[in-house]
């Protein structure tokens, strides 16, 4: 295997890691990046000895020096973004979300209330499978085929509303593929009856960093207009965040 193989299969080791939500053996690791066990041990032991795994008594996991760089990256998000929330809420009269990714999980990073409330689970320090709901699909729709492919073979479709969650892989790639097309995303009941969501990306150095979405009751949403305005709000702080290198 030449040096950028290797590389490859390094990087792929530990998304799979931070896509479980518990350790996996070296087996069942091996059988997922299709290598000899024995090669597998090998890349843990490297990966293990650089802080980027960690081996527990249940198997592997991903390494602090991951966990604290992607929690850096969210934390910087959080204080740069809060005044151009409050800014969006106040122009769309709904509640707007920051929603990061942290594997396997869509994670409700900070939001700020509109003036008309909204009952809904995804609050502030919760989160939801990626699959479901317009703040988490539209992160998903943005890593690269591969992380998407591997996060496909680790991940069941478990629906949250058997109505509205997307019950197949191939429902979600077309609903992917329109995402990316459009780049924003509406969801109608997918994580709570009743309550509707459109999101769109925040691209930071070219990267998907997080998702700004509006949040309200399915019967006042209006997510043409709503999308404009995060659309908006959202180009404003790409451009603020591209000076911050």
């Amino acid at each position: 295997m030449d040096t950028a193989k290797t590389l490859a299969m390094g990087l792929r080791i530990v998304r799979l890691l931070e896509f479980q939500e518990k350790p996996i053996s070296a087996y069942e690791l091996s059988s997922l990046v299709g290598l000899p066990r024995s090669t597998t041990y090998r890349f843990l032991k490297t990966l293990t000895q650089q802080g980027f795994v960690t081996q527990t008594s249940l198997g592997y996991m991903v390494g602090p020096y991951v966990t604290q760089a992607s929690r850096g990256s969210a934390e910087d998000l959080l204080v740069d973004c809060r005044q151009q929330l409050a800014d969006i809420a106040h122009e769309i009269q709904e509640t707007v979300v920051l929603t990061v990714i942290r594997w396997p999980y869509a994670f409700a990073l900070d939001a700020v209330e509109g003036p008309r409330a909204v009952r809904w689970s995804f609050t502030v320090g919760t989160r939801h499978p990626l699959y479901a709901g317009a703040s988490a699909k539209v992160l998903l729709a943005f890593v690269s085929d591969e992380a998407l492919e591997d996060y496909r073979r680790v991940t069941s479709l478990t629906p949250l509303n058997d109505k509205h969650t997307p019950a197949t892989w191939a429902v979600l790639r077309r609903q992917i593929q329109q995402i990316r097309s459009q780049h924003f995303c509406v969801s109608y009941s997918e994580v709570d009856e009743g309550v509707a969501a459109v999101a769109v990306p925040l691209f930071v150095h070219g990267m998907v960093m997080a998702s700004i979405s509006g949040v309200g009751p399915t019967f006042r949403f209006n997510p043409e207009s709503h999308v404009q305005t995060l659309r908006k709000h959202v180009s404003a702080m790409e451009r603020e965040f591209a000076l911050h290198k």
